[in-house]
């Protein structure tokens, strides 16, 4: 469906995608704004994701030297859907997991022909969706089912902007 590919592309240098979840995931992390968990399927403690999504600067463990990460952006990409990650976490302790849930502003479905939002936080706007999604998944958007799996971000100013089925876009 092209998620990794659209955003490699659309960010390039700006982004850290991680690919092998061993303990030295950020051993090549260099202050990219954007990091990508490319084939994502709870691979990360949860505990750790859940700092992840913080938007604080958080110590990350290196082989040779810790780093702060300064990243604001974060992109899960997965062929699993939101509510299978971390499903022990969920069935155990739902509490918990709604936590991680919560840090989540989007969920995008891809699929060859459209992108569909499955989740939406109300302080993300469409406008910012427009600003942080590569513009071959932007144009693929499909409103029809607003409130999956390839887009969950973190945005730390933003407007609040409420999209129905029936409304005209501003764009």
């Amino acid at each position: 469906t092209g998620k990794t590919t659209s955003l490699f592309e659309h960010y390039r240098n700006e982004a850290y995608f991680i690919r092998d979840y061993d303990n030295y995931m950020w051993d090549n992390y260099e202050n990219q704004d954007v990091v990508v968990f490319d084939r994502f399927h709870s691979q990360v403690n949860f505990d750790m994701m859940v700092n992840y999504l913080e938007p604080i600067p958080l110590d990350l463990g290196r082989r040779y030297s810790n780093m702060f990460g300064n990243f604001n952006t974060v992109f899960i990409l997965s062929n699993e859907m939101l509510e299978k990650q971390y499903s022990f976490e969920r069935s155990q302790n739902y509490d918990t997991w709604s936590g991680f849930y919560d840090r989540i502003n989007f969920v995008i479905e891809l699929t060859r022909e459209k992108a569909y939002i499955e989740k939406i936080s109300d302080d993300v706007s469409i406008e910012d969706l427009k600003r942080v999604l590569p513009t071959n998944l932007f144009e693929k958007l499909d409103y029809s089912k607003m409130p999956g799996r390839i887009a969950f971000e973190r945005v730390e100013q933003v407007k609040m902007y409420e999209v129905t089925p029936d409304d005209e876009l501003p764009f």
